[in-house]
């Protein structure tokens, strides 16, 4: 009986959404971020639709915003510990920017994983991890921008595909791209990048799968 009445409970969209904030609210007070989710859609067996999501940098730029998130999440314990694990994401309207601001040498979206971390980073792994079984993208734009450089913007826009096996560990992430399509900022167009990828504070790595 007590179950039932938990998941209607749980069906209610206020009840919901307040979970959702209340969610935000103790990452954004214990670890610095500035994280918003505007509605959330909970499942009772595990599925998870978040939607109007926006994530701001250090400087509070615009960093990451998502029209809509969904998934499945494999542990809430694990989520305690800062580990993710999602079975499939479904990702809808994604705008990622990865900023190096002016006299700094660590970008934003690093400021922001470490953020996460536990204090004595110099001698022990990130505490931070996610992982995807598959990441299905529609209609996203990424950019990479160094202030501290001239004519260092990178840009894809118009991203569709899917990345198998993501795992995102601290500032470093790679998965297997498959069928993914996109525009960069010489207006080339690619229609069917199949490829190994992965991204550390010092190398964007893409191979032959």
């Amino acid at each position: 009986m007590v179950i039932v009445l938990l998941s209607i409970v749980l069906s209610i969209p206020a009840v919901q959404t307040r979970l959702g904030k209340v969610a935000t609210n103790y990452l954004n007070k214990d670890f610095d971020t500035h994280i918003v989710v505007n509605k959330v859609d909970l499942s009772f067996f595990g599925r998870v639709n978040l939607k109007d999501i926006s994530i701001r940098d250090h400087h509070l730029d615009s960093m990451i915003n998502v029209k809509s998130l969904k998934t499945s999440i494999f542990s809430y314990r694990k989520i305690l510990n800062n580990k993710l694990e999602f079975g499939e994401i479904e990702l809808e309207g994604v705008n990622f920017i990865i900023k190096t601001y002016k006299g700094e040498t660590d970008d934003a979206f690093n400021v922001f994983i470490d953020r996460f971390d536990d204090k004595e980073k110099d001698t022990i792994p990130s505490n931070f991890l996610l992982t995807s079984t598959l990441v299905t993208m529609k209609d996203a734009y990424f950019e990479i921008y160094d202030e501290n450089k001239t004519d260092d913007l990178v840009t894809f826009k118009e991203i569709n595909g899917q990345v198998y096996n993501l795992i995102v560990d601290g500032p470093k992430f790679s998965g297997d791209i498959k069928g993914l399509q996109f525009i960069d900022d010489h207006q080339i167009e690619v229609e069917n990048l199949t490829s190994d990828f992965s991204y550390t504070l010092s190398l964007i790595h893409i191979s032959e799968p």
